[in-house]
């Protein structure tokens, strides 16, 4: 919260201003900062960022910001039910001869010879 007075021309601040950084949705304040009577903004805010890396808020943050949360039971199972279901369809089309093997990669297969490019005797001298 921030508490102004507007009655004057110079705004001021009403005594105590808290900051707060809550951990979660429904946990307690993490970190709490009031401003003091004589206290700059800035000398707020530099408190209260160095209280925040104290307390090491951002390095948790930096550390789930890639985390991926682990599969439910139902999804497993039914990944694995549809690897089998894929896995007989395979060995379906194998048996009657329509399954084609693919190989990895866009690329044509390079074939095992080598061919050399043949020199002419009609080529020009150089000048």
């Amino acid at each position: 919260m921030y508490y102004v007075n507007n009655t004057d021309k110079n705004t001021t601040c009403i005594d105590p201003i808290p900051v707060v950084i809550y951990s979660g949705m429904n946990s307690k304040p993490t970190i709490e900062v009031k401003k003091a009577s004589n206290e700059s903004n800035m000398t707020l805010v530099r408190r209260f960022s160095r209280r925040v890396t104290e307390a090491g808020i951002i390095r948790a943050v930096k550390a789930q910001r890639y985390n991926e949360r682990a599969p439910s039971k139902l999804d497993s199972k039914t990944s694995a039910l549809n690897r089998l279901k894929r896995g007989k369809e395979v060995e379906r089309l194998k048996k009657l001869g329509k399954w084609v093997e693919r190989t990895r990669g866009n690329r044509p297969q390079q074939s095992t010879t080598t061919t050399t490019p043949s020199t002419s005797s009609t080529s020009t001298p150089a000048a």
